[in-house]
């Protein structure tokens, strides 16, 4: 077996693949150290974005030192916590993004993804999730892969329900739930937990899609 491990819990990148059989084959690290030096300790803000700019170079790095490619992994691994929330949700959203990358045939090799994931603060949850270049958006790429992975969350991974949530203020991304015929917990909405109460963003919607309900779109056919 072969895993991709990424760490971006506060002012370090790192990325190492290892095997089962075989242990450590390569590893990179990126160190924010003198980013953060002028201000006396670490901006959580910085450290976020630098993080962004690193961490899928360093992981096509390792790989390269390693001999292998994307499609070799086995898995990919993440530090989930503790550490800063907006360098943890970019460590996040890479794995992410390396394990259900959308391809866009001769217009880009990464258009951005849309997957499957386990909210930290809710771990009996299984979330759907998407995150796509603004370039191929209304085009209606994020609803044929998310049906997918809908049907891989169902078929393949038994999963008895998904949930996706988002701020009020995402509208493009409600429609979305909507058109994937997920149904609105009116009941369920919350504040996001990585935000502050006051922030804009932090009220979120929740939305359900359970198998039964799933199914029951192939009724007739």
């Amino acid at each position: 077996m072969l895993i991709l491990g990424i760490e971006s819990s506060c002012d370090e990148t790192g990325v190492a693949l290892i095997s089962d059989k075989e242990g450590l084959l390569a590893d990179a690290l990126h160190t924010q150290i003198d980013m953060h030096r002028a201000y006396g300790g670490v901006v959580p803000e910085l450290a976020s974005r630098d993080h962004i700019r690193r961490a899928v170079a360093l992981a096509d790095e390792v790989l390269a030192k390693a001999g292998k490619r994307r499609e070799d992994l086995d898995g990919i691994a993440v530090t989930e916590g503790p550490g800063l929330a907006g360098a943890l949700l970019v460590g996040a959203s890479v794995a992410h993004a390396i394990a259900w990358a959308l391809e866009i045939p001769g217009e880009a090799e990464f258009a951005g993804f849309v997957g499957l994931g386990i909210p930290s603060f809710r771990t009996e949850w299984r979330e759907i999730l998407w995150r796509l270049d603004p370039a191929f958006w209304h085009r209606g790429f994020a609803t044929e892969a998310a049906e997918k992975v809908l049907e891989a969350a169902f078929e393949t991974y038994d999963f008895q329900e998904v949930v996706a949530f988002t701020s009020y203020w995402n509208v493009p991304s409600i429609r979305l739930m909507r058109r994937l015929g997920m149904k609105r917990d009116w009941a369920g909405d919350f504040n996001h937990p990585a935000l502050p109460i006051t922030h804009p963003l932090a009220r979120h919607c929740l939305f359900r899609m359970s198998r039964r309900r799933w199914s029951s779109q192939f009724d007739d056919f």
